[in-house]
């Protein structure tokens, strides 16, 4: 999937720079979508997880 990889990339970066974003996704893919937010992001110390 790279274009979901490319928009999770891009996330990623826009929070790095202290942007505050807001993902909001409905994981139709189950745990394996929430995976790859959680790989894609695992390098943000300032990123929070809710549920």
């Amino acid at each position: 999937m790279p274009l979901q990889s490319a928009w999770i990339q891009g996330a990623a970066t826009m929070a790095r720079a202290d942007a505050g974003i807001v993902i909001e996704d409905v994981f139709l893919g189950g745990a394996a979508s929430q995976q790859r937010w959680q790989d894609g992001g695992h390098r943000l110390s300032n990123m929070t997880r809710r549920t």
